[in-house]
């Protein structure tokens, strides 16, 4: 309900947005890597290609309000259960993000941003976790997200940038205890209307 009501206000804001030209839209895509971890037992990890869509809207001079939606694909890997049983285990994780950057102008054309906010995740375990009935397998709630990122205006009209983002998930259920923390490295295109 809370992902819903802070949707409802971004796309209040967004509209208003295109009249006052002081929105983007970016496309990401990088490399993700996930470590996770089951009830504090061996951890899995991997690597994979992000993809990512994110539009924000100006507050103030260098506040902005950002939404984005992201993909950070599948990592694979097994580990040793307390039964001492090898798992093997494949998941993937997306996010809908929403939450706040500020700015500061480092030199002309080069800007560093801060970003914190709220990301409402999806896990989708596709296998090993035995403590994990199968109509189980997709976990969804919210954390805290943070990110550094660097624009390049190219010109008025468009920027590049570079980003490193993360996100601390941690799940409880039950007897079942999920870590999985997701760093990565974006770059991206920026279109400004």
């Amino acid at each position: 309900m809370k992902i819903l009501f802070l949707g409802f206000i971004s796309a209040t804001l967004a509209s208003s947005a295109f009249a006052a030209r002081d929105s983007s839209l970016d496309i990401l895509i990088g490399q993700s890597y996930q470590t996770t971890s089951f009830n504090g037992n061996d951890s899995t990890s991997g690597k994979d290609i992000s993809l990512g869509i994110r539009t924000d809207y100006r507050l103030f001079d260098n506040l902005k309000l950002e939404l984005s939606l992201n993909n950070y694909q599948e990592s694979a890997g097994s580990y040793i259960d307390e039964q001492l049983v090898l798992q093997e285990s494949r998941i993937k994780t997306t996010s809908v993000d929403l939450g706040f950057k500020y700015g500061v102008k480092l030199v002309e054309d080069w800007t560093i941003y801060g970003h914190l906010g709220v990301s409402s995740w999806e896990i989708n375990i596709k296998e090993g976790v035995t403590e994990l009935p199968k109509e189980n397998n997709r976990l969804r709630d919210e954390d805290m997200y943070y990110s550094i990122s660097l624009d390049y205006d190219h010109n008025d009209y468009d920027a590049f940038g570079l980003e490193y983002k993360v996100i601390d998930i941690d799940y409880s259920e039950d007897s079942i205890l999920i870590s999985n923390k997701v760093q990565t490295l974006s770059v991206y295109f920026k279109t400004k209307f």
